[in-house]
């Protein structure tokens, strides 16, 4: 068995939000590494360009430290979302935002804007109408 350590985006952290978490993985090999990552709790599933950030071949001293950094990791430790928002102040400056989230922000507003725009639009043209048969 070889020693890997594995750079995930995990989530429960609200739409393309994630913390890349370094997982200890024993395995025979970086794809199979990065398999048994995928299916580890809190690594996001089902996304866009994929969880799995990085794959790093290390020693067993490496293997260790990073199996005792997780078993203090705060975020790591949470149960449920109440547990998550008492450590939120712990954990907010690792998060990261997801580019594709960063877009379908910017799209919803300027679909809003063009929305209203078209209202105001049609305001003018019913008062027009309205003065027109007055």
């Amino acid at each position: 068995m070889k020693y890997f350590i594995v750079e995930a985006k995990c989530g429960h952290l609200g739409h393309g939000r994630y913390i890349p978490i370094l997982f200890p993985i024993k395995a025979e090999d970086g794809k199979e590494a990065a398999d048994i990552a995928k299916g580890l709790p809190r690594v996001k599933k089902n996304i866009k360009g994929g969880a799995i950030l990085s794959v790093t071949r290390v020693g067993y001293l490496a293997y260790k430290a990073q199996k005792v950094l997780n078993e203090m990791d705060p975020y790591l430790m949470v149960h449920n979302k109440q547990e998550q928002d008492v450590i939120m102040p712990l954990i907010e400056h690792r998060i990261c935002y997801e580019e594709e989230a960063i877009e379908y922000v910017n799209n919803k507003r300027e679909s809003v804007n063009y929305r209203l725009l078209k209202d105001s639009l049609r305001c003018a043209d019913m008062q027009f109408q309205i003065k027109k048969y007055c």
